[in-house]
């Protein structure tokens, strides 16, 4: 919004005016305070509020403190007429300065819990700290448009298996696995999941078979056949859960994946 403010949106000042003297005139006494444009029962501020406390810089001291002057002094050059190209690039460029980068530790905490060597999370997140997102950038910029996604959900334990979504009835491994739960956990592991993918993907090397759970994961030695190959893991599994959920639901209920498997193959 504070990019936004100052030259994508207007109105919204005017908009923001008219709600506070709205809200003088309906408001209980004790709900009123200096500039709340709120109505009774809203749990947030108004889009326009938001739009015009981004613009006048209300409380983004509290926010980015260490860039409240500079963005200021920004506004107030666009309002003069000295910006007249660029102006939320710029705001931008402040802003980057001083947002933390979460996504090394979100990620670290992730694997740890699925369990993957701390060795290869501390080197991944060390060498990635601080700019995890721009140096996997020229990675991510070669493959299809839809797998970084795919790669992002699989980092964050984003799958959406039973076991995740908490639900009551957890189903077991879909792929057949004898007493392994529907997790991204076993997943990762499951052998009957990464053949399919090994097959599918023509990688017919010997030693791909004795790839790590990290390299499948590529947390360690990450490269364009690994990114597509764990793309593949993940879509294979949501695919089968979304399009074939009654085939699905009879191999569960009967203990037989005879058929299911037989289809995954063919497919």
């Amino acid at each position: 919004m504070v990019r936004a403010a100052p030259k994508t949106h207007h109105g919204f000042t005017l908009q923001h005016k008219t709600l506070l003297d709205r809200a003088l005139d309906s408001l209980p006494l004790a709900l009123l305070q200096h500039g709340r444009a709120r109505p009774e029962g809203w749990d947030s501020e108004a889009f326009c509020t938001n739009l015009h406390n981004a613009y006048h810089g209300v409380h983004l001291g509290e926010t980015f403190p260490l860039c409240e002057a500079q963005i200021g002094s920004i506004i107030r050059a666009f309002e003069r007429g000295e910006v007249k190209d660029g102006l939320q690039s710029r705001i931008a460029k402040v802003l980057k300065q001083h947002i933390p980068n979460d996504f090394p530790e979100l990620f670290a905490r992730r694997w740890r819990a699925l369990e993957l060597d701390n060795a290869a999370i501390h080197d991944f997140t060390s060498i990635e700290q601080g700019t995890l997102s721009l140096e996997l950038k020229h990675k991510f910029s070669k493959l299809p448009s839809q797998l970084p996604m795919f790669i992002l959900r699989t980092w964050s334990n984003g799958w959406l298996t039973t076991f995740r979504m908490h639900e009551a009835n957890a189903m077991p491994c879909v792929f057949g696995c004898d007493e392994e739960v529907d997790s991204l956990h076993h997943y990762l592991r499951c052998e009957a999941l990464w053949a399919l993918v090994y097959t599918c993907t023509n990688s017919n090397n010997s030693s791909l078979l004795q790839q790590s759970i990290e390299e499948r994961c590529c947390i360690r030695n990450i490269s364009p056949p690994n990114l597509m190959r764990l793309y593949s893991a993940s879509a294979t599994y949501h695919s089968l859960r979304k399009l074939h959920a009654e085939l699905l639901e009879n191999a569960v209920s009967s203990g037989d994946f005879t058929l299911f498997m037989r289809l995954l193959c063919s497919t």
